[in-house]
């Protein structure tokens, strides 16, 4: 018999941010234009897929973050983002932990390498989440802590 999922996670990495520019911290670079651009991309892939779906969207505090949350969710998801600390420069074990203090289906908006590696944990499955990649995580029941990997989506380079 096969482990059906009790819950979704959602993990997607920030669409692609500019280049630091001198002085500037990690966490205030911006979305690029294709950054932008993979916003919309990512927008329409999500939308038919959680439209219907009551889940919490968790946002790392980085304005990159923030942007793709906005960019991405803004048009069409009734639900507020919340930001949190704990998804910024996450490992992967500070990632789990995220999920396992929040019941309920979860989008996650974070940053690499912590977001592979979680999938990596859950799954087993050794796969790449390039900027506006997504992973789609059903968790299972039963011991240790399992989850299939139902989809994943990684936008197009060049989609003009």
């Amino acid at each position: 018999m096969r482990d059906e999922p009790q819950r979704e996670v959602w993990l997607l990495r920030h669409a692609k941010a500019r280049s630091p520019v001198a002085g500037q911290a990690d966490i205030e670079r911006a979305l690029s234009a294709r950054g932008m651009d993979q916003c919309r991309q990512i927008s329409d892939w999500l939308q038919p897929r959680l439209a219907a779906t009551t889940f919490r969207l968790l946002v790392s505090p980085a304005r990159r973050t923030r942007q793709t949350a906005r960019n991405v969710f803004g048009s069409w998801c009734p639900n507020e983002a919340i930001t949190t600390d704990e998804i910024w420069n996450a490992s992967a074990a500070g990632l789990l932990q995220v999920i396992e203090n929040r019941p309920g289906n979860l989008v996650i908006i974070g940053h690499n390498p912590g977001l592979e590696q979680l999938q990596y944990r859950l799954t087993g499955q050794l796969r790449p989440l390039p900027t506006g990649g997504v992973f789609r995580l059903g968790m299972l029941p039963g011991p240790g802590r399992r989850a299939a990997l139902m989809e994943s989506f990684q936008p197009a380079r060049d989609s003009t």
